[in-house]
């Protein structure tokens, strides 16, 4: 069999491959060297996030009544992390922004930023619009920001050019506000907005978990004090003074006050029943305003005549006589809760409680003392009753006596007809029923 001829061999020469030259080498040793540097910082920067919001958390767990060591907390890791010249804090009570934690840069005073507060909620301010719009806001250039004009000044002088804030929402709701300032210009990244959303709602975490932990402690500390004026009005059933004394204790310790009293009335005037923590020197000043008539020219007074609370935030506001002004001024009373004691629809009396800071008491607080009164017109009534008791069962037993002694000096005059015996049964009874010995003298 024959082969045809060998395909002919390509003229065309294999080309040799190309070998890459130091340079190239170098290059791709350097990029190498860059991606991993940034990995490794991404790492680390994502090490920093989790130490810094697991140390928050710790912070949070360590201080279930203080919300405090979190705000300074969260304002320190804001700062380092976000490489920002200062990080803020504020937390909002429906009127006012207050500063809750604040990290100045370095060697400047916080001072000049806290004397700015507490402030009311303006669109000039970079906190007042994240707590009125309730979202992410950031200036990237102060200075090149026709937007924010009006804080150009201030961050000239407090010598920041970015600043990032972020809300505090709870239930859709602003409670404050975290802002960081940087001096070099330039937007803050998503993952640093992200940082910052982070520690906003870990900053919320601790404020439910303070609120929460110190609602249980309040109602568990109430529901012990009207516990034990209960307790007290079961072992006073016949003197109604200690009940008062543990009313005006509790009451100063429980419904934001310093100093308490009560007051009774006799049917014409007040009386000052119980006093509790007077400010030194002023008790006996106190009690040299009772008894006095029912008025509505003093606090006290007015929630008798009005049958009514009295709810006085700040008494220099309210329409009250000078010398109540006065007085409450001279002993450093600023506001006043007074509550009256109601009886079948009558006042019998009136439960206060006074401050030497201004400001309202909280509903919770109110309430309180209005079951306070409640109690105190409990233990009064309580004894009431029980003297009442007391003196019936004390007549009832001398009207049973009376009867025996006249059942037995009838049975004697009927068993015999000896005038001596019969006055012997006599006197006998008689002395049982007068409680002191008679002696019997018979003249034939």
């Amino acid at each position: 069999m024959r082969r045809g001829p060998k395909p002919a061999k390509s003229k065309e020469a294999k080309r040799p491959v190309a070998r890459k030259s130091a340079k190239d080498d170098g290059a791709r040793v350097v990029d190498l060297e860059k991606r991993l540097a940034a990995a490794l910082e991404r790492e680390a920067d994502a090490q920093a996030r989790e130490t810094a919001t697991a140390e928050i958390l710790r912070v949070i767990a360590s201080s279930p009544n203080d919300v405090q060591p979190v705000f300074d907390t969260i304002a320190e890791n804001a700062q380092r992390l976000l490489r920002g010249w200062g990080a803020l804090v504020v937390r909002f009570d429906g009127e006012l922004l207050h500063v809750a934690g604040l990290r100045a840069g370095p060697g400047a005073s916080e001072e000049p930023i806290r004397e700015r507060f507490p402030q009311p909620v303006s669109q000039d301010t970079l906190n007042g619009v994240v707590v009125c719009d309730r979202a992410v806001k950031q200036i990237a250039d102060v200075e090149t920001d026709d937007d924010w004009i009006s804080l150009r000044e201030h961050a000239r002088r407090q010598g920041w050019r970015a600043n990032l804030g972020v809300p505090m929402l709870h239930d859709g709701q602003p409670i404050g506000a975290i802002t960081v300032t940087r001096r070099e210009p330039g937007a803050f990244s998503a993952h640093e907005v992200d940082l910052l959303k982070t520690f906003a709602d870990q900053a919320v975490i601790a404020i439910e978990n303070v609120r929460l932990f110190n609602e249980t402690k309040e109602a568990l500390e109430q529901q012990t004090a009207t516990a034990e004026i209960l307790r007290v009005i079961s072992q006073s059933p016949t003197d109604v003074q200690p009940v008062f004394d543990a009313i005006v204790r509790s009451a100063s310790r429980l419904c934001g006050g310093e100093y308490a009293i009560v007051t009774r009335y006799d049917g014409q005037l007040l009386h000052l029943a119980a006093q509790y923590n007077p400010r030194p020197g002023t008790a006996d000043e106190t009690a040299r305003f009772f008894p006095q008539a029912p008025r509505r020219e003093a606090l006290t007074p007015r929630a008798f005549v009005d049958a009514h609370l009295v709810h006085a935030p700040d008494v220099d506001a309210e329409d009250v006589e000078s010398s109540t002004r006065e007085f409450y001024r001279r002993i450093g009373l600023r506001a006043v809760l007074a509550v009256p004691m109601i009886h079948e629809g009558r006042p019998i009396g009136v439960v206060s409680v006074s401050r030497g800071s201004r400001g309202p008491f909280s509903d919770r607080q109110i309430n309180l003392l209005q079951t306070f009164a409640d109690q105190a017109v409990i233990a009064i009534e309580n004894v009431r009753l029980f003297t009442e008791l007391q003196a019936r069962t004390q007549e009832l037993t001398r009207s049973v006596g009376q009867l025996t002694a006249l059942g037995e000096v009838g049975r004697a005059v009927s068993s015999t007809l000896e005038l001596d015996a019969i006055l012997q049964t006599i006197v006998s009874r008689a002395n049982q029923l007068a409680g002191r010995r008679l002696v019997l003298r018979v003249r034939v």
